[in-house]
């Protein structure tokens, strides 16, 4: 099963740091996109101590916070709760807790087929356009249920980049049968 389904269905929790973190909606993934958070924006590999603390402190508060102020105002308070302990063992906790809730369903397309628009934004958009979302409750949406949502979506409208290659032989062998 794929951790998006998974994680939508079971709601893991996760503590990094001795801080506990709420599921990753789409507006966390916003919101570190907007503070340029590599966990969003690049390889998460490339994850630094003080990236990590900042992806903490967004994911530590339900409605994450929106402008640079209110940004360095949750840093604040979550420098206050932090617990010192093993920087790996939190690290691999917040790998952890990323791959739960934030692993999409696989496309299987060209590796040269680049995405035109943010995935945060393109889920919500999905959201909002197949399941009547306003915008406020689709950027409060699970990135774990947006991202099954919008690979149902999809596979609705005849898309075949998120079936797996045997989905796609099967769909294929039945629309020749047809």
């Amino acid at each position: 099963m794929l951790p998006c389904y998974r994680a939508s269905w079971e709601r893991p929790e996760f503590t990094v740091f001795g801080v506990w973190l709420f599921p990753a909606t789409l507006a966390h993934a916003r919101t570190l996109w907007l503070a340029e958070s590599p966990v969003v924006v690049h390889d998460a590999g490339e994850i630094t101590m003080a990236d990590l603390l900042l992806a903490v402190g967004i994911l530590s508060v339900q409605s994450p916070p929106v402008t640079s102020e209110e940004i360095a105002a949750v840093g604040r308070r979550v420098a206050g709760k932090v617990v010192a302990g093993n920087d790996r063992e939190n690290m691999d906790a917040f790998k952890r807790y990323w791959n739960a809730y934030v692993s999409p369903v696989p496309r299987f397309h060209p590796a040269d087929a680049a995405p035109r628009i943010p995935w945060p934004w393109y889920h919500c958009a999905m959201l909002m356009r197949y399941y009547g979302m306003a915008q406020g409750d689709a950027w409060q949406t699970l990135c774990a249920d947006a991202f099954w949502l919008s690979a149902s979506a999809s596979v609705m409208n005849g898309e075949t980049s998120v079936m797996t290659l045997e989905q796609q032989r099967i769909r294929s062998m039945i629309k020749e049968g047809e």
